[in-house]
C-alpha cells in the first residue's frame, strides 16, 4: 500500500526545478562560459533575464552564477516594481558573445538619478567588469539562485 505513494512521490519530485542556492556547489560546465551577475548597492529588486527568459532576481548585495551556451545572448535587468508599468521602462540590456569556458563578469549598477528626482527614476545599468572587483564584492555579498 505505501510503495504507491512512495513512487507517486519520486516521480513528482522529478518535475520540481532545481533553484540553486548559496548553499549549492555552482557546477561550472566547460562547454558554456560561466557569468557571474552582481549588485553591490541600491534598494530595489531587478528581474535577470536571458534571451528573454527569466533567470532570477538580484536584490542588493547578491549575485548568480550561470553557464550559457556558446553564441549570441541578450542580458537584461528590469525593475521589479516597475514590471509591465507604462511610461519609460527601466531596463539595461547587454550583448554578449559568449564562448565556452569563458569567465564573464557583470555587475549591475544605477545610473545617476536626476536632480531633486525619486530613486525610481534611476536606471539599471549591466558593465562588464573585471574578476578582481568582482570576487571582491562577492565575498560580501550573498549568492542566489537562478533558474
Amino acid at each position: 500500500m505505501c510503495k504507491p505513494i512512495v513512487i507517486a512521490a519520486v516521480l513528482l519530485s522529478a518535475c520540481v526545478p532545481h533553484v540553486p542556492t548559496e548553499t549549492t556547489p555552482f557546477v561550472v560546465d566547460p562547454a558554456k562560459a560561466q557569468v557571474t551577475l552582481f549588485r553591490d548597492s541600491g534598494g530595489r529588486n531587478f528581474v535577470i533575464k536571458v534571451d528573454g527568459r527569466e533567470v532570477g532576481k538580484l536584490a542588493p548585495s547578491t549575485y548568480m552564477l550561470l553557464n550559457i551556451p556558446a553564441g549570441k545572448h541578450l542580458i537584461s535587468a528590469e525593475d521589479e516594481m516597475l514590471l509591465g508599468t507604462p511610461g519609460q521602462p527601466r531596463y539595461s540590456l547587454y550583448d554578449l558573445e559568449a564562448v565556452a569556458g569563458e569567465r564573464i563578469y557583470l555587475h549591475l549598477a544605477l545610473t545617476q538619478c536626476p536632480e531633486g528626482k525619486s530613486p525610481r527614476q534611476c536606471k539599471p545599468l549591466l558593465e562588464a567588469v573585471d574578476e578582481q572587483r568582482t570576487q571582491a564584492e562577492i565575498q560580501k555579498s550573498r549568492r542566489v539562485g537562478a533558474q
